[in-house]
């Protein structure tokens, strides 16, 4: 299970989970490993700069992976709540690097939000107007 954990700070999904982590958690969980891997020359391997990442994908609640896992291939990824307003889940995207574009993430965003909310509904949470 350990090895899956290790590309989290390099995935869509792994990032939106870490996002939901406090500031002392995601150290803890960084600290549980050797070094922050690096699978291509885009991989977030400085704490400092994961803690800065964190905090862009809470304000704008979506998370990117540009090809920072893997080379050609990019990712999106929103959250998914609970009835305590907790990330529970995420759910993303993967399109290939040479489609995408800003234009693209545009389009594919609201509908990536709109079924992260439903399914968050789902799951008891009510937002907070």
């Amino acid at each position: 299970m350990a090895n899956e954990r290790k590309n989290a700070h390099a995935t869509a999904i792994g990032k939106i989970l870490l996002s939901s982590f406090s500031k002392d958690e995601l150290n803890t969980f960084v600290n549980n490993f050797d070094e922050l891997h690096k699978f291509t020359s885009n991989t977030i391997i400085s704490l400092e700069k994961l803690h800065i990442e964190m905090d862009m994908i809470r304000e704008r609640g979506y998370a990117l992976d540009l090809e920072e896992s893997e080379m050609g291939i990019n990712c999106i990824a929103v959250p998914i709540h609970d009835h305590k307003e907790e990330v529970k889940a995420a759910i993303g995207t993967s399109i290939p690097s040479q489609r995408f574009s800003e234009e693209i993430k545009d389009k594919i965003l609201p509908s990536l939000k709109s079924t992260a909310y439903q399914i968050s509904v789902m799951l008891g949470y009510k937002e907070i107007t």
